[in-house]
């Protein structure tokens, strides 16, 4: 599935897929795996058989916003050229520019705190490696460098340390980095599954998924940035995943999916007032704080388009953001 190339997304089909299936794909990177599952069931065959959409066609995945550290850009991920590239704009969505030039998935991008590099994983190689690449373009750097599967990352508030997903053990852990690729460290080192690292904005803890309390579903926890002290925060029915701190640390973000659908949730830093943003409205997934937290910025499904779209912290004021399609 890795190897997978150039697969469109029939969104149509995606959209009444079981959200458990698509969230899946989008928490362990497996988007060539979404892809294939969207075409067999559309045709019965395999992607291999099934006819490609042509390079003609429009936008209709916009995904995994990152603000810049200033407040003034947005990086995210976008199918608008056939092939899932990273792209940056300004907050108003004008001067967008494409960062990534490959001819395989790059995803999850993530900023250095000075807005000079983005952090960012990639199926470059034919395996998926941590790369960083300057915000002007050239080529990336493998960070990871390692035969196993690596993908959602997340840079230290200082800049000296990625964590990241990999799975080099066998199964899903939490590694931390420093930012050159160096010394990389297990600090989850569990028989369970564990992803979507987040730092908190001292870059003392981290937050991450995990479904090593559960037979079904995941939950978010909280650990100190060597590994310690793991605390669940979360007891919600369905998979949590894809926490993010608010700039103050008081406030968590997160995605919450059943096999209905996935929303916004906001909660306490302790676990605790834990309260539905979206309301279900439509799916929405992957929130991500402004840096001056007056407004977190998400992804909607709906009419068969994926979307960034912005809201308030209190679920209000929600509108598109006007990134061109």
């Amino acid at each position: 599935m890795r190897r997978q190339r150039h697969s469109y997304v029939n969104m149509d089909l995606a959209t009444q897929m079981n959200w458990r299936v698509i969230k899946s794909c989008i928490q362990f990177g497996t988007f060539a795996l979404l892809a294939v599952a969207c075409q067999q069931q559309s045709t019965g065959h395999s992607a291999a058989t099934s006819p490609q959409k042509p390079n003609a066609t429009p936008s209709r995945l916009s995904f995994f916003p990152s603000w810049s550290p200033d407040g003034s850009q947005i990086a995210f991920v976008s199918d608008r050229d056939e092939n899932w590239e990273i792209y940056v704009m300004n907050a108003d969505g004008s001067g967008l520019s494409r960062l990534t030039r490959n001819t395989v998935r790059d995803s999850n991008p993530d900023w250095s705190p000075d807005g000079s590099h983005i952090f960012f994983y990639s199926d470059l190689l034919d395996n998926r490696e941590v790369y960083v690449i300057e915000i002007d373009g050239g080529a990336p750097e493998n960070l990871t460098n390692h035969p196993s599967r690596d993908g959602v990352l997340a840079v230290s508030p200082n800049g000296s340390k990625v964590a990241w997903y990999t799975e080099r053990d066998g199964n899903g852990e939490i590694y931390v980095m420093l930012a050159t690729g160096t010394g990389p460290l297990n600090v989850t080192n569990h028989k369970a599954r564990d992803r979507w690292p987040a730092w908190s904005p001292d870059g003392t803890r981290l937050l991450f998924s995990s479904d090593r309390d559960r037979h079904q579903g995941t939950d978010i926890y909280v650990m100190r940035a060597n590994g310690n002290d793991v605390l669940r925060l979360t007891s919600m029915d369905g998979d949590n995943y894809d926490p993010e701190w608010s700039p103050d640390g008081t406030k968590i973000v997160f995605t919450s999916a059943t096999s209905e659908r996935s929303e916004i949730f906001i909660m306490d830093a302790d676990g605790s007032k834990v309260v539905n943003l979206t309301m279900g409205r439509s799916d929405e997934l992957e929130p991500t704080w402004s840096p001056d937290g007056s407004k977190i910025t998400f992804v909607r499904v709906t009419d068969n388009v994926w979307r960034i779209y912005t809201m308030s912290p209190d679920g209000s004021s929600i509108a598109p953001n006007p990134s061109p399609l």
